[in-house]
């Protein structure tokens, strides 16, 4: 199976917004978790 080159960087540039996707949404994610749990703790201290 040959690919040829429009579809080596159609893959590229879908790779790099996927991971970029992922890691955005997992930091939006931790840090709201984050949020809750150091507004808990600070409000019990």
């Amino acid at each position: 199976m040959n690919f040829a080159v429009i579809d080596i960087i159609f893959f590229i540039i879908i790779l790099i917004t996927s991971v970029h996707g992922a890691i955005r949404g997992f930091l939006d994610e931790f840090f709201s978790k984050l949020a809750v749990i150091a507004g808990i703790f600070i409000g019990l201290v």
